[in-house]
């Protein structure tokens, strides 16, 4: 029993260390390189095999790696350089899977050699490459935003020095460069509100619209203000016209109809022609459902009454003197109810609904109530359009 245990166990051994040579020949070498990491790992008496595997494929690895970072160096690009990086952290990350292991030295007196690749270099090299290729795009973007006024190439200035400080934190003067450029690509809009319809309308129903703080919409990019501010070029004109309003007449209508309905109303007993009352084969008397027509006369009124605030949004380039965007922004307010009563067997109204069993209908609003609560809807509609610009 123990031959046979002992001649198993050398069986697993040497399929293990084939497994290893056959990844190396197929030139699988990372999943070499894993297999034999976690089996020396565990081994006490480490196998030459084995340890030699782990040098082959530990050296080609390391060498295809170097080889393509050479060749994407030759080629310079953000995207080289930043793939670049991608291939030494995975350098990175084998020779940290090694270096717990070693020296490794095999049960036979084999002592791999193991060359590491000094990565810091290699990681220093692609980030001043990449940083140095972002600083200068958004220095020529920004030279071009300067002299021509462009927020647009401001921005995407902005964008360009703040890649080059992420690959190197605070590369040469990037993060002045980036306040600057924002500064220069903020758009800065006046924003009015028209609201001089005709009629008298009381000017307290729009103090919604009056009092919103434009400079909540602020963004990255964006500045508002309700009124021109020193030392600021307005970019762009933001205008609110409301245009007109239109307050429909109430409208009631009042609707009268009957229902009925056939009832049960007791029962009777069932005779015979002599008049005698039936009985069944118990005993017990025969009987019969009594039925009646029953009658409701339903008075229904219904009212609505109905306010639209019509509006335009339009947001004006002042350089250019173009719209920008022209959009109307309208507001419907509208009052519906409606009462119903009965006069009658409430039996007899059929299954559809009356609207509410109450006596009266509610109260019409008043044009003052409706107009507030137009205006309260618009300010909403109006931050939002805000929010879009």
């Amino acid at each position: 029993m123990k031959k046979l245990i002992y001649t198993f166990g050398f069986v697993i051994l040497l399929a293990s260390c084939n497994s290893i040579n056959k990844l190396i020949d197929r030139g699988d070498y990372d999943g070499a390189f894993e297999l034999a990491v976690r089996k020396l790992d565990r081994q006490r008496k480490k196998k030459t095999d084995h340890v030699i595997g782990l040098e082959k494929a530990f050296y080609q690895l390391n060498q295809e790696d170097l080889d393509r970072i050479k060749y994407l160096n030759d080629n310079p690009s953000p995207r080289n350089w930043d793939k670049v990086e991608s291939i030494a952290n995975n350098i990175i990350i084998r020779q940290a899977l090694l270096e717990p292991i070693l020296p490794l030295v095999s049960e036979e007196g084999y002592e791999a050699n193991f060359n590491f690749v000094d990565t810091e270099s290699i990681v220093f090299e692609a980030r001043q490459n990449g940083a140095e290729y972002y600083y200068s795009r958004g220095k020529n973007l920004l030279d071009v935003a300067l002299e021509n006024n462009d927020k647009g190439k401001a921005k995407a200035a902005f964008n360009y020095y703040k890649d080059a400080n992420k690959r190197v934190p605070n590369y040469k003067d990037a993060k002045e460069k980036m306040h600057e450029a924002h500064q220069l690509g903020i758009k800065h809009h006046i924003v009015n509100i028209d609201h001089s319809l005709e009629g008298y309308i009381p000017s307290r129903l729009f103090q919604n619209l009056d009092y919103i703080d434009v400079s909540e919409f602020d963004n990255f990019w964006n500045k508002y203000y309700s009124s021109t501010p020193d030392n600021v070029s307005i970019d762009r004109t933001v205008i609110l016209d409301i245009r007109e309003l239109i307050v429909k007449p109430e409208r009631e209508l009042v609707t009268y109809h009957t229902d009925k309905a056939r009832v049960k109303d007791g029962y009777r007993y069932l005779k015979d022609k002599k008049g005698k009352i039936l009985k069944d084969s118990l005993g017990n008397k025969l009987k019969e459902d009594k039925f009646k027509m029953v009658f409701a006369d339903i008075t229904e009124v219904y009212r609505e009454k109905n306010l639209v605030l019509h509006s335009e949004l339009r947001v004006t380039d002042i350089i250019n003197n173009s719209t920008l965007k022209n959009r109307p922004l309208s507001v419907q307010i509208a009052f519906e109810d409606q009462s119903s009563t009965f006069v009658g067997d409430r039996r007899a109204i059929c299954g559809k609904g009356h609207g509410d069993w109450k006596k009266y209908p509610a109260a019409f609003p008043s044009d003052e109530l409706m107009i507030s609560d137009a205006v309260a809807q618009l300010t909403y509609d109006f931050k939002y359009a805000l929010h879009e610009i």
